[in-house]
């Protein structure tokens, strides 16, 4: 009776059991709406659980009062009770996710497990600026990472220049190196599309970079392409947006009073009491005043020509995308579309892009995995040069570009002394043409064999193949050659590479505690550049542009081939203990075929430690870190500062008459240094990694000191050595020191699609460079340290400092700077008064103004730079605003003083600037006067506080719900409105003196305005 009565209590307890297992279904998104295949659903307190499939469901059996965690690689992880009903669990973005995976250059690691100084940016941040390029993608994106318009031009398709951690070379070059997939990638990064790209690792310090050898010294830009996962169904994507371009600003030049007004005091400032503001009947009408008939025209009309805005276009961007992404166990695909087309603010300037990328991973058994990535892309430039600002800023306001028939003057403008011409005759058909076409590949294979655990061997092979053709053509009557004789150009450069390594790869485990992992290497790298070019002028018909040489005259060229090879070594150990402990060991040996024999090849070593405190036992009782790692590095690297065949000399040709035959000889041209080597830097650097509240908060700071040595340096030779150039010669040294802080923060964290969630990036960096060491023959000081005065560089000062007179405002008709300028040997009253005139300091009490009174003004290096990422979402909106700055640093324009469009002379548009007049006595701007091309000193009213706040873009989109996507048999859809760079804000030069953008990589030049822009688009999955 006992038993059956036990028997009956557990089937019945068990029929209990058995009616509270309940099937969970649910399904796994983004913020956006995005299925996320391969989330995580693990039961809490048990190892039984599923992975979400393709389309973010899942389905999983749970017992009464299951709690379900839920986590997917890059996202914050959540737990959900598992209730009644279907679940809709959405996932919050997290980039600071220590078992997030990164690319490290030969392999990857886990983020826990990285010694180094490594910035990652995903693709939902390069996603995040739709941008003609992958480097403006990047700005503002990392600390550490300067990326700014080169010049301030910013023509369609214009690459920004790009410095990590600062300038190191003087004569060498100072951007990173770019490694694509794995391999070595020698064209231009923007050839990239940035939709094929997966994810950017920026190697900043030595200990990151040393894999890289004698090429890490400038910093490493790793970009790794999309690829297809394995269990991933089939997804389509296509994403297009269209929009607009427009100027920025207008450069601020005098409108047709104005400039009438300044030729008035131009004229008669020279004369005292000639003009003493108040009109006179005879300055128009008569001889007093040098004015052509049509200005005098133009006066009586009231004429004022805006000549910008009839420069200036709307220009129009578009960019279609269409993706294929999937992939088996055994099998993993991705392929690629796209084409992008921008054009600019002046007629015939645009740049359009064809990319076609495939990528393949097939397991072959067990033990052998092969690839194939394949990146193919087209560009067509045009106007990449055009730049009728030269003319345009400079033209009389005060004239038509039409003669009284209507038609376009297609020579000098009247006015302005006649040496202007009409900007305008450019842009007549067939006028001006400049065609720059781009053809590449870069494809990369391997084979991976790993038959014994934790031991595999891999090899790498990649190839590319790019011409660069390149043509160009000014008529008689453009702006380019002013009326004299047509020209053309044409340029090819075809360029072959490849690269070959092996690599052999063990990593295990033992005992639980002891994580090993090896990296040999032996690398073979093979590059030949050919390049030729020719001009000629005097074209018998301009129909035939650049296309047919025969028709020109005065025929030159010119030719190259620079092949170098490099051959490498190199071994990484990287050991953990208890996942608390962590050492990066690496020698890197690189030879190189540009050195000269007996000195081809240099060992590059690095040592890196790391302590992960968040594993001690000490910290279980602080509950508020999620992590925290301090890491030490200290590493030598290289930087390649010489061309193939620089250790050997060169030879020139001159053209002279053997009797009655001409006749081509050589001569030295350049001295041979077979010393001359690479230059190289040490960095040590030091970093803290620490997370908070479960990584909600997140922040890493790096503090680093660089030293450069063997900076490639100019001597000049004696006369009598029978050579005219310099000898190049490894002697200067540079530093770098900085600090870097990075900051993610998940402000508010949703729980579900319906709640306002808000992130935010925050970077910000501090880099101090200066040259340490100069020539030993210097002989001239500056604050009693060498100076190599005629190329600006200067001991314990920034490359690229800023050296002039020191500007203390502007003479005035006082009784105080009369004594002043006695004192100088100057003189206030008559033909040669300094009245109105730059007064600049004697710095060395002289009593006169002599080049020992110049000094360093100022320099490009700002206090500080930083950006920022916020984003928002609520419900199925979403806002990103990317931002970055720039605070202090001094730029140079050369629109207010460069002598270009701030002459003061009269002949010419002026910038509008308040100048000095006895009725506006000013200390900032100096008079008007005919008698003279510029200002003495003019360079000095072109310095400028450098400082800015801009917008690089803003952009609010909104996801279409689920439910309805489903209906149009869709994944997902978005759509979005996206401006970039809208608005620049604490910028003295723009909102002071009406500069239109400070930004700029090296002087200001008055070229391809600013732009903004405004588009809106849409993203589609299948």
């Amino acid at each position: 009776m006992k038993k059956l009565l036990c028997a009956c209590i557990f089937l019945l307890w068990s029929a209990v059991l058995s009616a509270q297992v309940t099937t969970v279904k649910g399904k796994i998104v983004s913020l956006t709406g995005e299925p996320l295949s391969g989330a995580s659903i693990v039961i809490k307190g048990t190892h039984k659980g599923t992975v979400s499939d393709a389309d973010g469901s899942f389905q999983l059996n749970v017992g009464p009062s299951a709690i379900l965690v839920i986590s997917h690689t890059g996202f914050l992880t959540r737990e959900v009770k598992a209730g009644g009903g279907a679940l809709n669990i959405t996932l919050t973005e997290s980039k600071n996710d220590l078992d997030q995976v990164i690319v490290v250059g030969y392999g990857t690691r886990k983020k826990s497990d990285v010694t180094g100084s490594i910035t990652s940016i995903t693709e939902k941040a390069i996603q995040d600026v739709p941008a003609a390029n992958l480097s403006q993608a990047l700005q503002g994106q990392g600390a550490g990472i300067d990326i700014q318009k080169s010049g301030g031009n910013s023509h369609p398709g214009q690459s920004p220049a790009i410095l990590i951690r600062g300038s190191r070379s003087v004569k060498a070059g100072n951007g990173p190196l770019f490694i694509v997939d794995g391999i070595p990638y020698q064209g231009s990064i923007d050839d990239i599309n940035q939709d094929d790209v997966a994810s950017v690792e920026v190697l900043k310090d030595a200990s990151s970079t040393a894999i890289y050898g004698s090429r890490g010294a400038n910093g490493v830009i790793l970009v790794t392409t999309k690829k297809g996962r394995a269990g991933q169904k089939p997804v389509v994507t296509y994403s297009a947006y269209g929009g607009f371009t427009r100027w920025l600003g207008e450069y601020p030049m005098m409108n047709g009073s104005q400039y009438l007004l300044l030729k008035k005091w131009a004229t008669f400032l020279g004369n005292p009491g000639t003009y003493t503001g108040v009109d006179d009947p005879n300055l128009i009408n008569g001889s007093l005043i040098a004015l052509a008939p049509e200005e005098r025209q133009g006066i009586a009309m009231g004429r004022s020509t805006d000549w910008q805005k009839l420069v200036y276009r709307t220009g129009v961007s578009t960019d279609h995308q269409l993706g294929l992404t999937g992939g088996t166990e055994n099998t993993q695909y991705a392929l690629g579309a796209g084409y992008y087309r921008e054009t600019g603010v002046y007629p015939g300037q645009s740049f359009e892009r064809y990319s076609l990328k495939m990528s393949v991973d097939q397991r072959l058994g067990n033990y052998i995995k092969v690839g194939l990535n394949s990146l193919n892309t087209f560009t067509l430039t045009k106007g990449e040069s055009v730049n009728p600002m030269g003319q345009a800023l400079r033209a009389s306001p005060l004239v038509s570009p039409y003669d009284s028939t209507g038609k376009l003057i297609n020579g000098f403008l009247p006015g302005s002394a006649n040496q202007v011409w009409n900007p305008l005759a450019d842009f007549l058909p067939g006028a001006s043409v400049e065609d720059r076409k781009r053809l590449g590949t870069f494809s990369t294979v391997y084979l991976e064999v790993g038959p014994v655990k934790g031991l595999k061997y891999r090899f790498n092979g990649g190839a590319e193949l790019r011409s660069d053709v390149y043509g160009n053509f000014y008529g008689k009557n453009t702006t380019n050659n002013l009326g004299v004789n047509s020209t053309a150009e044409n340029s090819t450069t075809y360029t072959t590479s490849y690269t070959l390594e092996n690599l052999l790869i063990y990593d295990n485990t033992f005992a639980r505690r002891h994580k090993v992992n090896f990296t040999g290497l032996y690398s073979f790298q093979k590059y030949i550049p050919q390049n030729s070019d020719f001009n000629y002028n005097a074209l018998l018909s301009d129909g035939a542009q650049y296309f047919n040489p025969a028709f020109g005259s005065n025929f030159q060229g010119s030719g190259s081939l620079k092949p170098w090879t490099l051959i490498s070594y190199m071994g990484r150990l990287n050991y953990g203990f208890d996942d608390k402990y962590l050492l990066t060991l690496t020698m890197r040996s690189d030879g190189s075929s540009s050195l000269a024999p007996g000195n081809k090849f240099h060992v590059f070593p690095s040592a890196a430690i790391a302590w992960n405190i968040i594993k001690e036992h000490f910290m279980n009782d602080l509950s508020a870190f999620s992590n925290l790692k301090l890491r030490v590095s200290y590493g030598s690297v290289g930087n390649p500062a010489i061309s193939p065949f620089q250790t050997l000399g060169s030879l020139t040709t001159a053209t002279y008459n053997y009797g009655s035959t001409v006749t081509t000889g050589l001569y030295p041209n350049a001295a041979p240094n077979p010393a001359l080597g690479w230059e190289y830097t040490s960095t040590a650097n030091v970093g803290i990694d620490a997370g908070f509240f479960q990584n909600r908060l997140s922040a890493s700071i790096d503090l680093y000191h660089s030293y450069t040595k063997d900076m490639v340096m100019p001597v000049t030779l004696p006369a009598t050595s029978g050579i005219p150039s310099q000898i190049l010669t490894n002697i200067g040294k540079s530093e770098n020191k900085g600090i870097e802080l990075h900051i993610a923060a998940e402000i508010l964290q949703a729980r579900n699609s319906h709640d306002l969630s808000w992130s935010a990036d925050i970077n910000f960096f501090i880099n101090r460079g200066q040259i340490t060491q100069l020539l030993p023959s210097i002989n001239t000081t500056l604050d009693g340290k060498p100076a190599d005065i005629a190329n600006k560089w200067f001991v314990g000062k920034p490359i690229g400092s800023y050296y002039d007179y020191q500007l203390l405002g502007i003479w005035q008709a006082t009784a105080k700077d009369s004594l002043a300028a006695k004192t100088l040997g100057q003189t206030i009253t008559g033909t040669k008064s300094v009245i109105g005139q730059a007064r600049v300091a004697d710095r060395n009490g002289n009593g006169v103004i002599d080049a020992g009174d110049e000094y360093v003004v100022g320099t490009p290096q700002p206090r500080w730079e930083g950006g920022t990422t916020q984003r928002l979402a609520y419900r199925n909106f979403d806002l990103t605003i990317v931002a970055f700055a720039r605070v202090g640093g001094m730029i140079s324009s050369t629109l207010f003083g460069g002598g270009f469009a701030s002459t003061m002379q009269g002949n010419y548009n002026n910038v509008n600037v308040a100048y000095w007049t006895p009725d506006n006595p000013t200390n900032a701007w100096p008079k008007a006067n005919s008698a003279q091309t510029n200002p003495p000193n003019h360079s000095l009213f072109g310095y400028f506080d450098g400082s800015f706040l801009k917008i690089r873009s803003m952009s609010l989109g909104y996801t279409f719900p689920s439910t309805w996507v489903k209906t149009m048999r869709m994944r997902s859809l978005r759509v979005y409105a996206t401006a970039r760079d809208p608005f620049i804000f604490f910028s003295p030069y723009r909102n002071i003196y009406h500069g239109i953008d400070p930004e700029s990589s090296g002087t200001l030049n008055v070229d391809t305005p600013a732009s903004w822009s405004m588009v809106f688009g849409l993203n589609i999955s299948f």
